[in-house]
């Protein structure tokens, strides 16, 4: 038998609700959140929105994509892994980007480019919002 929410927990949910729909949440983003934290979406509550919208909680989390090398080779579908410094492209030997090396970047929907020096990188994923997360916080890092 599935336990019911309590009152509490259904208030709690409800008033989460309000903040979701003023600030335009995209619900993708919000449940990888939740599930990070390994708490059920059910539970949601204003102090766990609040701190999805004011931390970095992306940081570290396996973010699935598709990577492309320099236009010409295949696409391989990986985890990206941002850090407070690098992207990491978990690999048979994992694809490390420093942000120092990162000359320019480009989104286009789901797409985000990453040109550095002597290769570029072209990242797919299957949210736009998520790409465009991922092409907010390399821009403002590199």
């Amino acid at each position: 038998m599935v336990k019911k929410p309590s009152e509490e927990a259904l208030k709690a949910h409800n008033d989460a609700e309000v903040i979701i729909k003023e600030n335009n949440i995209d619900r993708f983003l919000l449940n990888m959140f939740m599930d990070k934290k390994g708490i059920n979406k059910f539970y949601t509550t204003p102090e766990l929105v609040n701190e999805f919208l004011n931390s970095d909680w992306f940081l570290n989390l396996e973010l699935k994509c598709l990577l492309q090398i320099n236009d010409e080779s295949k696409r391989v579908r990986t985890n990206a892994y941002l850090t407070k410094k690098e992207i990491i492209f978990k690999e048979k030997a994992d694809i490390v980007i420093h942000f120092n090396n990162i000359l320019d970047s480009k989104i286009d929907g789901k797409k985000v480019d990453v040109i550095c020096d002597d290769v570029s990188y072209k990242v797919m994923f299957s949210n736009k919002n998520l790409a465009r997360l991922f092409f907010e916080y390399i821009s403002s890092h590199s």
